[in-house]
């Protein structure tokens, strides 16, 4: 990775404990230790600053961006932020915040939570599939977060379109139909995205 180029760590959920598809406290406390030794972390505002005046910014210069507004971002991640004295941008969707619109991830959980099958099959025609069974909770969220790894690299029109054929072969496609007003999309964003624990050690290998 080139140290002169600025490296954004976009974060999205939080846990108290340890989970699959969430950082937990633990977790984002060593991320921190390690970007404090190693890095040199600084808001948004100032690289913006930095490169509107033509200041060169320190090796390894490092933005903190935590998306979307879930409470997780405030009730784990603001308090080692704050002991860390380490800033961060956080990024809000305001209808999301006010419960007037689905993010399209929760949406693929809340159809498989939703959905009574017992058995799970996708096949995307990049050749990506995920089969599996849908017997409990956990089964039900890890299928959704396999899904959405294989949806989130897609262009929004094609993503749509495949969550309306997974929402049909759930036979949930009602079920979304009835919560369209809800339904959004995220925009792509060319950063490093820390979604699950081993993403950040992928990092680390990087730089």
């Amino acid at each position: 990775m080139n140290r002169r180029k600025v490296l954004i760590l976009t974060y999205h959920r939080f846990s108290k404990s340890e989970h699959p598809y969430r950082i937990s406290e633990k977790e984002f406390e060593a991320h921190l230790t390690y970007l404090a030794k190693h890095n040199n972390v600084l808001s948004l505002d100032e690289v913006v600053d930095a490169k509107r005046s033509g200041d060169e910014l320190p090796p390894n210069t490092t933005v903190i961006t935590i998306d979307d507004g879930y409470h997780d971002a405030y009730d784990v991640a603001f308090p080692l932020l704050e002991k860390f004295r380490i800033p961060a941008t956080l990024y809000t969707i305001t209808d999301f915040v006010d419960g007037k619109v689905w993010l399209w991830t929760d949406l693929m959980r809340y159809l498989l939570l939703e959905s009574e099958a017992g058995f799970f099959s996708y096949e995307h025609p990049n050749g990506e599939k995920v089969e599996s069974a849908l017997e409990d909770y956990e089964q039900k969220t890890e299928v959704a977060g396999r899904v959405n790894a294989i949806l989130k690299k897609l262009p929004e029109e094609e993503k749509t379109y495949r969550i309306k054929e997974i929402a049909e072969s759930l036979e949930q496609l009602r079920l979304l139909q009835s919560n369209s007003k809800y339904y959004c999309m995220e925009t792509n964003q060319e950063i490093i995205g820390i979604d699950t624990p081993e993403d950040f050690e992928k990092l680390k290998s990087m730089v």
